[in-house]
């Protein structure tokens, strides 16, 4: 089981590979085939049972979930269409509890293996990600080297986003006008998750001194380097919250620990390795001076206000996605109505309302869910700027990871609150009966009077 885990979720940024198309519109990738054999693997070998403390923690997130994408597919058939976006949204609700059972039964496991074999998840999504881009570049004939330099002496992201990424998605399924440059933002999503669940893991059981733990350094370097490649404003900033969390738990406390000063000293190689390689100055234009898609999306946020004024209670679809907000609770509203837009309100507060508990909590909380604290960074930036008023399935598979990890804490730290209660009940009692048995005691209860049991 725990290596199946690690080949499911090394598969997730393979999102341009189709395995099956749908006659009803959509198709299967390998990444979503991964994930479905995690899902019914984990609910075959550990139950439905497993998954009560889950939904138990989560059940505001999981209920206003199920009645957004309910009354979502209703009002979708009602206006004569097929419920497909949110037929798939129900599906990745039951692919969240499945990731959320694993990753529960791998912390509370006594076999350390498990938590061992988890630390290898971001060698293998590196992995999995350039052999799929190389093996694209090579079907499309594309030179990454040539493009990069070009995008670096031009000083242009475009040259990476179209040259490149756009160019090397192409053949595996999509039709020449399906591919789009912005698979990029879930297929690295994909890669900054395997190195947040390498991250929890390796902070559970540290790799000794040795090979491994030089794999483990260059694997994060490596990841870092190809973040910042993906010219991905949310996937960088989300992936920017975890250095800064570490920061920010070292101010408060005083303090860092071994390990955070290791992933201190990786980031900070990996930020200088790409500044050398000259991608500052991408990231630069990318951020402040392609402003273009800013003014877009200022002008899409505005439609989408006037959107919901004029169809408040049904909305109206946004059948091109051209005039998409790239906002969760924006194009819930605007496509579907009030009746979808205040429970996707509903989920994007129950998410950031977890996240921010978490950030108040990082002076105290022990080194292994700081990697769990930055996770959450990433469903809620997207969430923020992505379109469709949907949650991808990157998104869906981080949130199961976190609630599996926080239930397993919960559930230990109620353990731990239970031992404590029946040690100190037992110390009471222990003391009343030894004073109870005290013959100088009987006898001063004997002198005052007192009755002697």
């Amino acid at each position: 089981m725990r290596f199946l885990g690690v080949a499911c979720l090394a598969l997730l940024p393979l999102q341009w590979f189709v395995v099956v198309g749908s006659p009803v519109g959509g198709n299967i990738r390998v990444h979503q085939l991964g994930v479905f054999v995690l899902t019914i693997i984990v609910f075959l070998t550990y139950g439905m049972k497993q998954s009560d403390d889950v939904i138990h923690r989560f059940r505001v997130f999981l209920i206003a979930n199920a009645y957004m994408y309910i009354i979502w597919a209703a009002v979708t058939m009602y206006g004569g269409m097929v419920p497909i976006d949110p037929i798939q949204e129900m599906v990745y609700m039951v692919i969240f509890l499945a990731v959320g059972v694993y990753f529960y039964v791998a912390a509370l496991s006594p076999d350390v293996r498990f938590v061992e074999t988890l630390r290898w998840t971001a060698p293998a999504a590196l992995t999995v990600l350039v052999g799929g881009l190389t093996l694209g570049a090579v079907q499309n004939r594309v030179d990454i080297a040539a493009v990069i330099a070009q995008a670096i002496a031009t000083g242009d992201p475009n040259v990476i986003e179209f040259g490149l990424f756009r160019r090397v998605f192409g053949g595996f399924g999509f039709e020449s006008d399906e591919v789009r440059a912005n698979f990029r933002h879930e297929i690295f999503g994909g890669l900054l998750l395997a190195m947040y669940v390498t991250g929890w893991a390796h902070s559970r059981v540290p790799f000794q001194p040795g090979l491994k733990s030089w794999i483990y350094r260059a694997t994060m370097v490596g990841g870092a380097g190809m973040l910042l490649l993906s010219l991905s404003r949310s996937i960088i900033i989300a992936a920017a919250m975890w250095p800064l969390i570490l920061i920010a738990r070292a101010l408060v406390t005083g303090r860092v620990s071994q390990r955070n000063q290791l992933t201190g000293i990786v980031v900070l190689i990996g930020a200088v390795m790409v500044g050398l390689a000259g991608v500052w100055e991408l990231l630069y234009e990318r951020f402040f001076e392609d402003t273009n898609s800013y003014d877009t999306r200022s002008s899409n946020v505005a439609l989408s206000f006037q959107t919901i004024q004029e169809n408040f209670w049904l909305g109206k679809p946004d059948l091109t996605g051209e005039t998409s907000a790239h906002n969760f609770v924006l194009d819930a509203w605007s496509g579907a109505g009030v009746f979808v837009g205040v429970p996707a309100l509903i989920v994007f507060l129950s998410v950031v309302a977890l996240w921010a508990s978490m950030l108040l909590r990082i002076s105290t909380m022990p080194d292994e869910l700081l990697p769990i604290t930055a996770a959450l960074a990433l469903p809620t930036i997207r969430m923020l700027t992505q379109g469709g008023g949907l949650l991808a399935i990157v998104e869906w598979v981080t949130l199961g990871f976190v609630a599996g990890v926080l239930v397993a804490a919960y559930r230990t730290a109620e353990k731990g609150r239970a031992a404590d209660s029946a040690h100190v009940a037992a110390a009471r009692a222990a003391r009343n009966n030894a004073a109870r048995s005290s013959p100088a005691l009987a006898a001063r209860r004997a002198g005052t009077g007192q009755i002697v049991e």
